[in-house]
């Protein structure tokens, strides 16, 4: 699934939905009853909902209303960020939440293309934690690559290990941090870079 994105209203009344996936219920506009594992709170334009996967969940609605649901992998969240929002299911909407609920309101038509919901995503976690959880770079993660082989020569498949790191420059550029990394402490300026395998 990755994420899925949908604007909807609720009428009446809803019982005891289930789901694979992760979801995110975030106001935009009136009021919802919800009852989520048996915690009910009220979602208005200050409150938001996380809906662990496969957990039983209700909703009432009483007056006209409108949400943005994003329906998402729990790998999407990350095990200390899924953590975090399980533990308190009701989130506070915070003014920059409120921002990107707006831009994925007047945004619609770009939340069709994978490339906004990847980006989104990750800023919209950081808005609810109490402690922030940062995506590992692609450079960190080259770097834990080098870190846990420090003798290995420079191999074709590091550079494809890290997407969307490929092009004709970044394989002399990956020997030079491998170098750098595992060498006695040389600036890269000052050292040539080691012969890379294809």
């Amino acid at each position: 699934m990755s994420i899925r994105i949908d604007f909807l209203s609720y009428e009446g009344e809803r019982n005891n939905e289930r789901h694979p996936h992760a979801q995110f219920v975030l106001p935009i506009a009136g009021e919802l009853e919800i009852s989520i594992g048996g915690a009910e709170g009220r979602l208005t334009p200050s409150c938001a909902a996380f809906v662990a996967p496969g957990v039983p969940h209700s909703q009432l609605a009483t007056v006209s209303n409108a949400f943005l649901i994003v329906n998402c992998d729990l790998a999407e969240c990350g095990v200390p960020a899924a953590e975090q929002l399980a533990e308190q299911i009701f989130l506070p909407v915070s003014e920059a939440t409120r921002h990107l609920i707006g831009f994925a309101e007047l945004s619609r038509d770009r939340f069709s293309q994978p490339g906004t919901t990847q980006c989104w995503m990750p800023l919209l976690l950081n808005s609810f934690l109490e402690r922030p959880v940062c995506r590992p770079s692609r450079l960190a993660v080259l770097e834990r690559l080098i870190d846990a082989h420090p003798g290995a020569p420079c191999r074709h498949g590091w550079r494809n290990a890290v997407s969307g790191m490929c092009g004709n420059g970044w394989r002399n550029r990956i020997c030079r941090l491998r170098i750098w990394r595992c060498g006695p402490g040389t600036p890269i300026k000052a050292r040539s870079p080691a012969p890379c395998s294809a």
